[in-house]
């Protein structure tokens, strides 16, 4: 989780639409899969 928190951040603007989106499903995925509240 961090790891993808880092990635978008450094990455800033330079991300797309597209690559911030799967991101972000990724990181509410974890969230579901370890049982935290989602964000």
């Amino acid at each position: 989780m961090s790891m993808l928190t880092f990635y978008i951040n450094r990455a800033g603007n330079n991300l797309s639409r597209r690559r911030l989106r799967t991101l972000n499903a990724a990181k509410a995925g974890l969230r579901r899969l370890f049982g935290r509240p989602a964000r």
